[in-house]
């Protein structure tokens, strides 16, 4: 049988997230639309950026896609193997 549910700790993080989104990240798309993807950044623009990278490494959530060190390791189970 399949288990689908979300580990409660896990559950916090994406909760965390969702939130995040919501509060910190669509409000500045509504100030600064597309030229978030303007480089050089808006210097007003890249502070918000900042303090908001910041708030997702202090949750461990920056690059997390990287694992805990700077390697990056695949794995690939057996299973998933032809």
């Amino acid at each position: 049988m399949w288990n689908f549910e979300t580990e409660p700790a896990f559950q916090a993080k994406l909760d965390w997230m969702t939130e995040f989104v919501r509060e910190e990240i669509e409000p500045i798309d509504v100030l600064w639309g597309d030229q978030v993807y303007i480089r050089p950044m808006d210097p007003a623009l890249a502070q918000v950026v900042g303090v908001l990278k910041n708030k997702v490494r202090q949750e461990g959530l920056w690059a997390c896609h990287l694992g805990q060190s700077s390697e990056v390791k695949v794995s690939v189970s057996s299973s998933w193997r032809s």
